[in-house]
């Protein structure tokens, strides 16, 4: 069993960490997950086959929180994480079968905890990967949304600005007609900060 844990799944686990730190981790992230849960499912196994009875028929719990990992956890895709536990799965049925020789009433009553966890777990990762993409891409459209929004304030403030420009020469001709009234009609800065913002205009008179 030590030999199991400590020769072959943690040396792995250490190797696929020191990876993650790698810039080329990202492309194999998948690969990686797969290849350490299948290990990790397997190294159980392998302990349940070489224990013998009566542990070999209780062990099998061990596998299940393995594929609680896989589809909770470590959140591997939903199509990685499906070979990767029905892997484990029909690994573990060829194990009690032909080595482990486990009796038919233990078989069947591992098999139904077994496999309706992973079925469970398997429905709880679709819906996981099901809502993550669901926010993933209603954060698409919001940005999007926002850069629209963005798009049309800006336009919709150069629309404001021309009209309010247009406005000049039409106050300034009716207040010079005034006898003795000298009026200085000019529009707010462009680059103004707060209200107005070239938005608006700002008369003198004297």
């Amino acid at each position: 069993f030590w030999l199991i844990r400590y020769a072959f799944v943690c040396p792995m686990a250490v190797v696929f960490l020191w990876f993650s730190f790698q810039p080329a981790f990202e492309k194999y992230v998948q690969h990686c997950l797969f290849a350490l849960c299948l290990a990790g499912g397997l190294g159980i196994e392998a302990m349940i086959m070489m224990a013998g009875p009566p542990v070999a028929y209780s062990y099998y719990a061990g596998i299940i929180l393995v594929v609680i990992t896989i589809f909770t956890v470590i959140r591997m895709k939903f199509t990685w994480a499906m070979a990767c536990t029905w892997l484990i799965i029909f690994f573990y049925e060829i194990g009690s079968i032909f080595i482990a020789n486990t009796p038919g009433p233990v078989f069947i009553n591992n098999n139904f905890f077994f496999i309706s966890a992973s079925i469970l777990c398997m429905i709880a990762g679709y819906a996981i990967e099901l809502n993550s993409r669901r926010r993933f891409f209603a954060n698409i459209q919001l940005k999007n949304a926002r850069s629209q929004l963005l798009e049309m304030n800006a336009d919709l403030d150069r629309r404001v600005q021309e009209r309010t420009r247009e406005l000049l020469p039409v106050i300034y001709g009716t207040l010079s007609k005034i006898p003795g009234m000298i009026a200085i009609v000019q529009q707010s800065s462009l680059f103004a900060r707060g209200i107005g913002e070239g938005r608006s205009i700002e008369i003198e008179i004297k």
